[in-house]
């Protein structure tokens, strides 16, 4: 069994921060229904155009957690972020 925790740094199309909130909103809602991960925003709060996002993932081996990092990937981009970083933790 493998724990894995994902942070992302990304940068949003938002001006103001009530359009960030329903981006990332929006984001991690995608991710908790795709992956079953629990995600929430860990940084930048008060910065409307970046965020910070952190993940935890319970599967069985390092390559599905690889998978699920790519897929994490792909759906922040398909949401309008672009990711500046990323970090995977293997537990």
């Amino acid at each position: 069994m493998v724990v894995a925790l994902i942070t992302l740094e990304l940068s949003l199309p938002a001006r103001t921060l009530k359009e960030k909130r329903m981006l990332v909103k929006s984001l991690l809602s995608r991710l908790r229904q795709r992956h079953n991960l629990s995600v929430h925003e860990a940084g930048h709060q008060d910065f409307p155009g970046r965020s910070r996002l952190a993940a935890a993932w319970v599967g069985p081996d390092p390559d599905s957690a690889q998978r699920v990092l790519e897929s994490v990937l792909n759906l922040a981009e398909q949401a309008g972020a672009q990711v500046l970083s990323q970090e995977l933790e293997l537990f």
